[in-house]
């Protein structure tokens, strides 16, 4: 357990229970907290969408330019990673798109809010395979096949793999702080009614 994780898991056990909710206030509840999710996720994948598709224009010009084919494979990766991530955001999101609404039944509304966030732990939990490691090697790739093997292309392939270490880090830590207590919030509102 890491110290932010021990730090976490001692807050919330020190934290007083939520009182009961009535049925219209865990409704107004998810629907509030669903529109405000909503237009974050949505903001987040615009700027990734929109980064993916420069990425994708401006590695497409150097594979065109190029005459390495290993400077062009790195550059078909990183374009196919581009798309792949502008791809997978928008199924993520698409696949999810219920938001609750006055007279549906609260357990469906936090089921389905639930199953959104549950996308996004599954989307962050995997960005190593989806999202980093494409770009990744594609981009050293690049480098490789312009400048050979040298001392700079070693130093660009360490900050590549430092550089994938924080990204991977800080979707984690959004994991972690984000996602997951928003999960537990909806899960403990779910087990509410049951009761």
């Amino acid at each position: 357990m890491t110290l932010d994780e021990a730090k976490d898991h001692w807050q919330s056990q020190n934290e007083a229970p939520d009182p009961p909710m009535s049925e219209s206030e865990m409704l107004s509840f998810v629907k509030q907290h669903s529109e405000s999710f909503d237009r974050k996720i949505w903001r987040r994948d615009l700027r990734e969408g929109l980064a993916a598709a420069f990425v994708f224009v401006a590695f497409g010009v150097m594979a065109v330019l190029t005459a390495s084919w290993v400077v062009r494979s790195g550059a078909a990766l990183v374009m196919a990673g581009s798309a792949y991530i502008g791809w997978k955001l928008y199924r993520t999101r698409a696949r999810h798109r219920t938001t609750a609404v006055a007279g549906q039944p609260v357990a469906d509304a936090i089921r389905a809010e639930l199953g959104k966030v549950d996308a996004q732990i599954g989307l962050l939990e995997n960005v190593l395979r989806w999202y980093i490691a494409p770009l990744a090697v594609g981009v050293v790739l690049v480098v490789a096949g312009d400048e050979g093997a040298s001392w700079f292309t070693l130093g660009y392939a360490a900050f590549v793999v430092a550089l994938s270490g924080a990204i991977y880090y800080l979707n984690q830590r959004a994991v972690r702080r984000d996602l997951r207590p928003r999960r537990e919030k909806l899960a403990y509102l779910l087990r509410q009614i049951a009761e």
